[in-house]
């Protein structure tokens, strides 16, 4: 037991108090695919998990072909738009969409690079393909062949 003293409270905490705090945070927390793994060799059911990469991999790939549909009208319709036929309409209304697609994109990789989905370098090609226009419809593709690719990854194992 450890006594700590803080805004003139007394608190105590128990090892099991820790104990019990920590099993429950792992119950939020994904887990990386190495540990995954050896719950798998281990003999325990991963139908929950294999459905949320396959939910979290459907949303990255929806996310990549938004995002790649409005780079694509911001930079081949609005932009020349507006720099050749001075009509900045189209720039103001495409800009915020196409920063609220990215976001979204950016925020959909990083939950599943977090989930130990994507290696490095193919999370650095994925956040590549968002600053090219028309790159991101061929990630979505790869998005695509990960996905039906998990079936028989899980089935592997």
């Amino acid at each position: 037991m450890s006594l700590r003293t803080g805004n003139s409270m007394l608190w105590q905490e128990s090892s099991g108090y820790r104990q019990e705090r920590h099993s429950w945070i792992a119950g939020r927390i994904r887990y990386p695919a190495s540990a995954r793994l050896l719950r798998a060799i281990s003999g325990q059911a991963m139908d929950n998990e294999f459905k949320l990469d396959i939910s979290l991999l459907s949303r990255l790939k929806l996310a990549s072909i938004i995002e790649a549909s409005t780079l694509a009208l911001l930079v081949c319709i609005a932009v020349p738009l507006r720099h050749l036929w001075g009509w900045p309409t189209g720039v103001r209304a495409m800009g915020p969409v196409h920063g609220l697609a990215f976001l979204f994109y950016g925020w959909t990789l990083l939950q599943a690079a977090g989930a130990g989905l994507w290696q490095r370098r193919q999370t650095a090609l994925l956040a590549a393909s968002a600053f090219v226009p028309f790159a991101g419809f061929f990630a979505s593709r790869h998005i695509q062949r990960r996905i039906e690719a998990l079936p028989r990854e899980s089935s592997a194992r």
